[in-house]
C-alpha cells in the first residue's frame, strides 16, 4: 500500500495541513497553490465552456478546498488528483500550469451526500455522463 492510499484510509474526516503540503509539492509552484491553515487556495477562471475568447472575463476566482472535506490525493507521473468527499476531482499537472476540475455528480445533484464518495461511484457518474453524450450525438 502505497502513502497516499495509508492517509486516505486512516483519515476520513479529511487530511492535515502538512499532509496535504507533502503531497502537493510537486505542483504548488506550476499553479500558484497557497497552503493555510485549514485549506489550500489557487487562483482559478470562470468557466468558459462555449464562450469565444474575448468574452472571458478579465478577473480571476479563488477556488479554496478545505483539508477536512478531501478524500484522497493520488499522485500520477504526469499529473496529481484531489477527490473530495463531495465527488468533485481537481486534476494538477506536474509538467505545466494545466489543471482540470470535473464535477462527478450524476443528474447534476451539488448537495453533499450522506456517505463518502468512492471510486465506484465517480466511475458510474462518468459512464452515465458518457453514456448520455454518445446517445445524444445519434440522434
Amino acid at each position: 500500500m502505497n502513502t497516499t492510499e495509508e492517509v486516505s484510509r486512516k483519515n476520513r474526516g479529511g487530511l492535515t495541513r502538512s499532509e496535504v503540503a507533502n503531497l502537493l509539492q510537486p505542483v504548488i509552484k506550476f499553479h500558484d497553490i497557497e497552503i493555510k491553515d485549514d485549506r489550500f487556495e489557487f487562483p482559478g477562471v470562470h468557466p468558459s465552456a462555449g464562450m469565444s475568447e474575448s468574452e472571458l472575463p478579465n478577473e480571476t476566482e479563488t477556488t479554496v478546498i478545505l483539508y477536512k472535506d478531501i478524500a484522497s490525493i493520488s499522485p500520477f507521473e504526469p499529473r496529481i488528483e484531489v477527490l473530495l468527499h463531495c465527488g468533485e476531482v481537481f486534476i494538477f499537472s506536474t509538467t505545466d500550469d494545466v489543471r482540470t476540475h470535473i464535477n462527478t455528480y450524476s443528474e447534476g445533484k451539488s448537495a453533499k451526500s450522506e456517505k463518502p464518495t468512492t471510486a465506484q461511484d465517480v466511475a458510474e457518474n462518468i459512464w452515465d455522463g458518457l453514456e448520455k453524450t454518445l446517445a445524444s450525438g445519434k440522434k
